[in-house]
């Protein structure tokens, strides 16, 4: 097997440390560094370093298209807040959503740190963005815009964003429950 086509599997088979091997910079590889970088960053993330995935994807990151760069800042960021690591975290959605200002997956994960901060405004603000994108998760951004109303007492505004929500997928079980709780005047809609 090709040295790349063991990475790729390595990669799909989610073993992190093979990857990271297979990706060592010490090694002679004919592979164009910032694939190897791409790999080395997701592993890192992955496995939990993340002070390592962030120092590679810094001194890399002018070698990566920005969609690449976008997704990558977006990883790094999961992981970061995943570690509850959250003025980080923010920082890196920022530069994933400079990266891909038309994705909505980064404003929506913003909008979950403020969420889990207090921050409501904050988070429809980010939510509202995330709505207005034209790849990502749109029904998820509007269930999120929806629960942030309806925990605001704003039941109208919660129920157009949750018939939205359905619009864009019919069988949002999440979207349809949510939307349930607010028609009964439920408000302990669950945030995060």
């Amino acid at each position: 097997m090709h040295k790349v086509d063991s990475i790729e599997a390595a990669f799909r088979a989610e073993d992190w440390e093979t990857l990271l091997a297979l990706t060592d910079p010490s090694a002679s590889l004919s592979a164009d560094v910032g694939i190897l970088g791409f790999f080395r960053v997701y592993a890192f993330v992955e496995l939990g370093r993340l002070d390592e995935a962030y120092a590679i994807l810094s001194q890399s990151v002018a070698r990566f298209e920005p969609a690449t760069r976008g997704k990558l800042w977006r990883r790094l960021a999961s992981g970061l807040d995943d570690a509850s690591r959250d003025v980080e975290a923010v920082e890196l959605y920022r530069r994933s959503i400079e990266a891909l200002p038309h994705h909505a997956t980064a404003w929506i994960l913003l909008g979950d740190v403020h969420i889990r901060a207090g921050e409501l405004a904050a988070a429809a603000e980010c939510f509202e963005r995330a709505t207005t994108c034209t790849q990502g998760d749109l029904d998820e951004a509007w269930l999120n815009l929806g629960l942030v109303h309806a925990e605001c007492g704003r039941l109208q505004a919660a129920e157009q964003c949750l018939l939205r929500a359905l619009e864009i997928t019919p069988e949002y079980d999440e979207a349809r429950e949510a939307l349930l709780r607010v028609r009964r005047g439920n408000f302990g809609v669950p945030l995060a």
